[in-house]
């Protein structure tokens, strides 16, 4: 009795781990299907969200490309209260300062009356995010002195000595470009002397920064 009884527990107990390690071993295989299964998913949703991000992305940029910039106001306000001319063309502000208020003839030192402005408009760009061209410009009188061999060497350092000024002020190298265009964009008649005086002149182009689009190595 007491021999069948012990047969016939270690029958049951047998039984139950052999139950045990089935659930066990089942679990064990579900479990690693669900991983396998988590991580097969896992590779198509980060390429879908990668190509939703570039695309945003790319809409973002684009949009930005093709926005107006908006004016300025600050900068617009100061350089018309200094009789500067302000103009808008295609997605750029020109901003034309007559050479006779910044230059003596045939030189290329700011005026030192002039110079307060100059700061005060350099402060207000630097903390805009813009690109600034400043250009240079002549009337068609040929000139020839010890520094400058003609007006393209005249119009560049004008263009340059204002940029020099707003380096000081913080504006960033990258943002900045200068160049001498002599007598050969005009903007009245050379004839008369009122012509010549509105050809002598330097030009602040400010325009947004063109973005450049991200390198991805793909």
């Amino acid at each position: 009795m007491s021999a069948r009884r012990r047969a016939s527990g270690e029958t049951v107990a047998d039984s139950g781990s052999q139950a045990f390690t089935v659930s066990f071993t089942s679990f064990s295989l579900i479990l690693l299907a669900f991983f396998i299964f988590l991580d097969a998913i896992s590779v198509p949703d980060r390429t879908r969200q990668t190509s939703v991000v570039d695309a945003l992305g790319s809409e973002f940029e684009s949009s930005r490309l093709l926005e107006k910039p908006e004016t300025p106001a600050a900068i617009v306000e100061l350089a018309e209260e200094a009789a500067f001319q302000v103009t808008r063309q295609d997605d750029q502000y020109l901003i034309t300062m007559p050479g006779a208020a910044l230059f003596e003839s045939a030189d290329a030192n700011i005026r030192q009356e002039l110079l307060p402005t100059l700061h005060a408009l350099a402060e207000k760009i630097a903390n805009q995010e813009l690109q600034v061209r400043i250009e240079g410009h002549t009337d068609s009188i040929p000139i020839a002195t010890e520094r400058f061999e003609s007006n393209w060497e005249l119009s560049a350092a004008r263009a340059v000595a204002v940029l020099r000024l707003f380096l000081h002020h913080g504006i960033p190298p990258e943002r900045l470009s200068a160049v001498g265009r002599a007598e050969f964009h005009p903007v009245a008649d050379n004839a008369t002397e009122m012509g010549r005086a509105l050809n002598r002149r330097v030009v602040l182009r400010l325009s947004q920064p063109v973005l450049q689009k991200r390198w991805r190595g793909e």
